[in-house]
């Protein structure tokens, strides 16, 4: 049987953890709350190539030439209630590869990926 006490211990760490979710801060500058998320990119593709492109947010509005021209990454991250993916442009700096860990920004579509230090 769940006392006063004991009640208000439970929803004191309920509220502390989910409160420590939203703040996260990967590194000391990737915020959860910013929309930034670890993420491992498990395909790299070329706009061209991209089937549905309506569907993806970050290609939904971009012109078909534009689109063909650019590299793209499809990266697996996980979701507050499920696993997401999401694909986004290849920044022109970075160099990625299939496997590699990253953060991915789901607030953004430029510049939407930072490369995760070595643990």
């Amino acid at each position: 049987m769940w006392t006063g006490t004991t009640t208000k211990t439970a929803a004191t760490c309920l509220a502390a953890l989910s409160l420590s979710a939203c703040a996260t801060v990967y590194e000391g500058k990737y915020q959860f709350a910013q929309g930034w998320r670890e993420a491992t990119i498990v395909g790299m593709l070329q706009g061209a190539a991209i089937e549905n492109p309506r569907f993806w947010e970050c290609t939904r509005k971009v012109p078909e030439a534009q689109r063909a021209a650019t590299d793209y990454v499809l990266l697996s991250y996980r979701g507050v209630q499920r696993p997401g993916r999401r694909i986004v442009p290849v920044p022109a700096n970075l160099s990625l590869s299939v496997g590699e860990r990253v953060y991915l920004n789901l607030a953004a579509c430029e510049q939407a990926i930072a490369k995760r230090r070595a643990p």
